[in-house]
């Protein structure tokens, strides 16, 4: 099995987990570790970035004047959630395996990896805090495989030392990258509307897709 394999593998089953997992809470439920936002706000996060960047892949978007314009609305009836998510996952994955080693998709990283390589791994690592935070938000228990959580923690060290992320992040998260110190940064943009012309709304203090900034 390859390495894209393994983690087209862990995006579906870190997907479904997510999905079990918020529907073991309230649609309305706080959520602790992403201030301000509701369990309904972190589903459709989460659902809208994995469908947004299956388009891009599928598009071959090789720059940033080509990323999808459009995003998947999140399903009115929490009933349809779990199949919407399913959906995204494993568009996402067949996408990334699908295409060739060395297809022309933007890696906002600028690190040398392929496009491909970068947003499959990016979005596993996603997957797996958001569904944290969904179990903060549930209360339920949380378990992760060791190395799954490893693979995580490097991904995200690969990102706060990428050559583009000082350009990207916000001047407290680079502050909080050369200290080594951590970093509690509030979201201040508003909510998404639930429209299909709607960005995916950005974790609180986090770089998550659909734009890294």
């Amino acid at each position: 099995m390859t390495t894209m394999e393994t983690y087209g593998r862990a995006l579906v089953e870190q997907t479904a987990l997510f999905a079990d997992t918020a529907a073991a809470g309230a649609v309305d439920a706080p959520v602790p570790t992403c201030l301000g936002w509701t369990m309904r706000e972190l589903v459709e996060h989460l659902g809208q970035t994995q469908h947004w960047v299956a388009s891009m892949v599928e598009d071959r978007a090789a720059d940033p004047s080509q990323l999808p314009t459009s995003f998947s609305p999140l399903p009115t009836d929490p009933a349809g959630w779990s199949a919407w998510l399913a959906d995204g996952a494993s568009r996402l994955a067949t996408a990334c395996l699908d295409a060739e080693p060395d297809a022309p998709v933007w890696n906002p990283s600028g690190d040398g990896r392929t496009g491909t390589q970068f947003w499959l791994r990016r979005i596993v690592a996603e997957t797996v805090i958001h569904r944290a935070d969904a179990a903060a938000a549930a209360g339920v228990t949380y378990e992760l495989d060791p190395g799954l959580a490893a693979d995580v923690i490097t991904d995200q060290l690969a990102m706060l030392t990428s050559p583009a992320w000082p350009c990207r992040c916000p001047p407290r998260q680079q502050r909080c990258a050369a200290t080594a110190r951590p970093c509690t940064c509030m979201r201040t943009t508003a909510p998404a509307t639930g429209s299909s012309n709607a960005a995916p709304k950005a974790r609180p203090g986090s770089t998550d897709a659909p734009t890294p900034t």
